[in-house]
């Protein structure tokens, strides 16, 4: 199968692995089957490139020995194990990433989850996508996938990744998400960011028109914060609960970044404008809600009660709270340029979902 078109490929024995809290103590489910609870979570890893030089990928040219950024085979595989071990406490079923380079980055963080993690992500969805810069959306997965597609609904940029899954005979899907940045003309990046956030809401609809009660995890790295208007009014994700749930056409996403009190929010901070950001999150159908009077959908997968979060776990904040980069940064106090070997700029989110028989 043709890397540049699509690939979903099983690499290992399956083994299934139930949801742990951070630094818990693991724990094995036997089968499929009897899988009741199911983490989703979403990264941007922060260049996630390979060290050697694509011709056909001009955007990783500095991600070499001889870029500027003195990218070197030592600090991708740091990168790699350092990425693992985050991943490898946390234990999500299916991990969306965001600013992977290619499969083969892909492979060797599955093989070290595997090898030093004992966690197996026997499924991974990636294509090559027409990024300018060369990084790609990508899914991996203990749970096997279908029917995987693509959107591209601006040229040059990231595309977006839909995927089902259809675990205790209940299906749902995930649509994974890395919107245009704010880099270059403000006004022409908002107009590709709502272009993006209307490919993402035809995609939901075309889903709920075929099932109102349609499980749907829209997740990613949307470049603009939960209350933005592209998020709130063009994607139609609503931080009011009652709002969704007195939706019954079932359209109407809830932002589970509602659920955060206001100092857990934030997922990147902007050093040089010193601000945070909510750029990363995860917004769910009704469906996936707990049932009400007005909801009353009260079989299938739903959102577990205070599981959706910002991960802050120790490793990913440097000593003034900050995400750990692994990257060249100004250090504020020294006034000079350092090499830091961290993680990513972005804090990962997680979500539970659990079955309700």
């Amino acid at each position: 199968m043709n890397n540049r078109a699509y690939l979903v490929r099983r690499f290992a024995p399956i083994r299934f692995m139930a949801w742990i809290c951070l630094l818990a103590a693991v724990g094995v489910l036997p089968s499929l089957a009897e899988q009741q609870e199911l983490v989703i979570m979403q990264w941007n890893v922060e260049n996630l490139f390979d060290n050697e030089d694509d011709p056909d990928n001009t955007g990783d040219d500095s991600y070499t020995s001889d870029g500027w950024k003195k990218w070197t085979e030592y600090r991708y595989r740091m990168k790699v194990r350092h990425l693992a071990e985050i991943v490898g406490k946390l234990k999500p079923n299916i991990l969306c990433l965001q600013e992977i380079e290619n499969l083969r980055v892909l492979k060797e963080l599955q093989h070290a989850l595997r090898t030093k993690h004992d966690l197996n992500f026997d499924y991974i969805i990636h294509r090559d996508g027409q990024d300018h810069r060369g990084i790609d959306v990508a899914i991996m997965s203990t749970v096997e996938p279908a029917n995987p597609r693509w959107i591209t609904p601006v040229e040059a940029q990231r595309d977006i990744l839909i995927a089902d899954f259809k675990v205790g005979g209940k299906t749902f899907s995930v649509i994974a998400n890395h919107w245009k940045s704010h880099w270059g003309n403000k006004k022409a990046a908002d107009l590709l960011r709502s272009r993006q956030a209307k490919a993402v809401r035809k995609a939901v609809d075309e889903i709920v028109s075929r099932d109102r009660g349609a499980a749907i995890l829209v997740v990613g790295d949307f470049n603009d914060d939960y209350a933005a208007p592209v998020i709130t009014d063009v994607l139609m994700s609503s931080a009011d609960l009652g709002q969704v749930m007195q939706d019954r056409s079932g359209r109407t996403l809830f932002n589970l970044h509602a659920t955060l009190e206001e100092n857990e929010q934030g997922t990147i901070y902007y050093r040089r404008g010193r601000t945070w950001n909510s750029f990363d999150g995860i917004s769910v159908s009704r469906a996936l809600l707990p049932p009400t009077n007005t909801n009353q959908n009260s079989v299938g997968w739903m959102v577990k009660e205070g599981s959706y979060s910002v991960v802050r776990c120790p490793e990913l904040v440097d000593e003034e709270g900050y995400p750990k980069p692994f990257r060249q940064i100004r250090d504020r106090k020294s006034g000079k340029n350092v090499y830091v070997t961290g993680y990513s700029d972005h804090f990962p989110v997680r979500v539970a979902i659990e079955m309700n028989p």
